[in-house]
């Protein structure tokens, strides 16, 4: 819509141009300094004076330009506040009518302005309201394919019952484009990497059940055969215990017959008669010997200054009997009775004589 107006002929503005208005001014003093420029062109080089201001001549010629130059200067600043006040007032006036006009304009401005600000407000609102639906629609549309990423995070270090659960569940998943929209290849996409995923997990659980069983296996053999090596040894443990025993009452049995009686009066005893039932090379057992009631034991002799020390004497700390005894066991795998028997039938003194030759 133009917002020129039509006026009366007696009332057309008077329109002027700024720069030609500035110029019509001051045409006239721009000539004149122009013409005292070429007067005093002689007379003043380099700004200053050419003639002699000592003189009365030179005096008045300088009078006289000084006077011309300072016209020139007055009347144009005199010219210009001439031109410049109705300016001024009309710049004044056209203050004041115009915030005349703006009161009474603004309420209605105002009120068509509250209007197209509501609708403005309106559309804007129902921008950022459309904006937010269709985040919360991609947002939804995201959040379901991540939940069908999910499934196979889920099944990680799970049994192999439970991801082949989770398999039967995803299976029968369907992709609806309707919901997915421009979403849909990826979600197709996403479905089928979770499935191929699932496949792995399924097989590395079930792997990992195998190898557990297995191991738990290996685990229950163990241990069943440390709980057999513990009941093993507290069997030969409580085995040697009694064989200690046995062998404790060998030795004191065989200590107490090679014990030497004391002297008593020499009796003759006629000897009984022997039934030989076994070979002549079968030595007696200890636990049949029979110690007579009445022996006739020689008289003991002192033992000469370089007689060798007793037979109980050892470079080394004597191992105690039972030791022995269990030690001839396990290097002949006889029984302790058979170990004593042999002890008893050594000739000492020809053993020792043969190892110390």
């Amino acid at each position: 819509m133009s917002t020129e107006m039509t006026l009366p002929a007696d009332q057309k503005l008077i329109s002027l141009d700024p720069e030609q208005y500035t110029a019509a001014v001051y045409k006239p003093f721009l000539a004149r300094l122009e013409s005292a420029k070429a007067r005093h062109a002689e007379l003043i080089a380099d700004g200053k004076f050419t003639g002699n201001i000592s003189t009365g001549a030179g005096m008045a010629l300088a009078t006289e330009g000084r006077a011309m130059w300072r016209r020139i200067r007055t009347e144009s600043e005199a010219e210009r506040k001439t031109r410049k006040a109705p300016i001024l007032e009309i710049g004044r006036l056209l203050d004041a009518k115009a915030k005349e006009i703006a009161v009474v304009a603004l309420p209605g401005e105002e009120a068509f302005d509250a209007i197209i600000k509501a609708e403005e407000n309106r559309k804007e609102a129902a921008r950022i309201e459309k904006e937010r639906i269709e985040r919360e629609r991609i947002d939804h549309i995201q959040k379901y394919i991540a939940d069908i990423r999910a499934r196979a995070d889920e099944c990680r270090d799970q049994p192999s019952a439970f991801v082949a659960g989770v398999i039967v569940a995803v299976d029968k998943i369907a992709i609806s484009s309707d919901f997915t929209q421009e979403f849909t290849d990826q979600a197709a996409r996403t479905l089928e990497e979770t499935k191929q995923r699932l496949t792995g997990i399924l097989a590395s659980a079930k792997a990992r059940e195998e190898r557990e069983r297995h191991e738990a296996q290996e685990a229950k053999a163990e241990r069943a055969r440390i709980e057999a090596e513990r009941e093993e040894l507290e069997r030969l443990r409580a085995e040697k215990e009694k064989q200690d025993q046995k062998i404790k009452a060998l030795m004191a049995a065989l200590a107490e017959a090679n014990k030497p009686k004391q002297l008593e009066p020499t009796v003759e005893v006629e000897p009984a008669p022997v039934v030989d039932t076994a070979p002549d090379c079968a030595a007696p057992s200890v636990e049949n010997v029979e110690v007579p009631t009445e022996v006739s034991a020689p008289q003991a002799e002192p033992a000469p200054e370089s007689a060798e020390p007793p037979a109980t004497a050892y470079a080394k700390p004597r191992p105690d009997d039972a030791t022995i005894v269990w030690a001839l066991m396990s290097l002949y795998d006889a029984s302790a009775a058979e170990v004593i028997q042999w002890i008893a039938d050594m000739n000492l003194a020809d053993l020792r004589a043969n190892f110390e030759a």
